[in-house]
């Protein structure tokens, strides 16, 4: 709407009705101020956008495979967040301390994963120990 504005008046021209013209009225003084003959549309039609726009194409759908990988990998995200939100909570508790969160998120993970396989809250423990022995090591 650039060119239908008018510089010197600081005012948008228009025409309408039996207008010859794009113009604008100068204030109060009953006068017109017409725009140049140079800067008129070639169109009076209101812009359409192009039917030739260029569209958005569509992704290439996923193959099994690709959603078994996608699942797999959200999968072991979940698992992993689960781990790390239970560590956490226990360090939070006081139950373990909290700069061993990590290492008691990773064995936790393991054991969700189905890594490690413990029954016995005794046995657990004893990983755990262990783990923290390999890591000191």
């Amino acid at each position: 709407m650039a060119d239908f504005w008018c510089k010197e008046h600081k005012v948008a021209f228009f025409k309408k009705g039996g207008m010859k013209g794009f113009a604008h009225p100068i204030g109060d003084t009953g006068k017109w101020c017409n725009m140049p003959e140079g800067q008129e549309p070639e169109s009076q039609e209101p812009e359409v956008a192009s039917t030739t726009a260029k569209v958005a194409t569509q992704p290439e759908p996923m193959s099994k495979k690709e959603w078994a990988d996608k699942d797999a990998t959200t999968k072991v995200s979940i698992e992993k967040q689960q781990a790390l939100k239970c560590a956490v909570e226990l360090a939070s508790a006081g139950v373990i301390p909290p700069v061993s969160t990590l290492s008691y998120a990773e064995v936790y993970y393991r054991w969700l994963k189905g890594d490690i396989e413990v029954s016995d809250e005794a046995v657990f423990k004893s990983l755990i120990e262990k783990h923290f022995k390999k890591k000191e090591e």
